[in-house]
């Protein structure tokens, strides 16, 4: 709790400053400029950090993605090397448009294989063979 405490005062002391010269004409007004000021220092650096998160997340997806193309085999050898072209060259948009187009249908086809397998017929053993 004494963190917060710390937390708060010090933003409120960066903008402090605002609500002093502000106030010098109306009370009122300057509350309202530092008050908003603040809001809009938090959320901008809230933006920043989810800006931030979404770059890492982006890179590491082209990484896997483009990781996954070089190992997958394909029916035709060109279609490698254009798939990895086209996710190294368009960044993490190639690398989303890769898993839907390629890895999103080769998990549909896994999981429609699983399905449809069938279990063997046991062996049915007549009576008179055991005799």
């Amino acid at each position: 709790m004494q963190k917060l405490k710390i937390a708060i005062t010090f933003l409120l002391g960066l903008f402090l400053p605002g609500i002093i010269f502000a106030s010098d004409s109306e009370a009122a007004a300057g509350i309202f400029v530092g008050l908003f000021s603040l809001v809009f220092f938090l959320i901008y650096f809230i933006f920043i950090g989810g800006m931030f998160i979404v770059s890492i997340l982006g890179t590491i997806l082209w990484i896997v993605m483009l990781v996954d193309c070089a190992k997958r085999e394909f029916k035709n050898e060109n279609d490698k090397l254009v798939w990895i072209l086209v996710i190294a060259l368009t960044g993490w948009i190639g690398a989303v448009i890769y898993y839907f187009m390629i890895k999103q249908k080769d998990k549909k086809k896994v999981i429609n294989k699983k399905k449809v397998v069938k279990k063997p017929a046991k062996k049915k053993t007549s009576k008179k063979s055991k005799k």
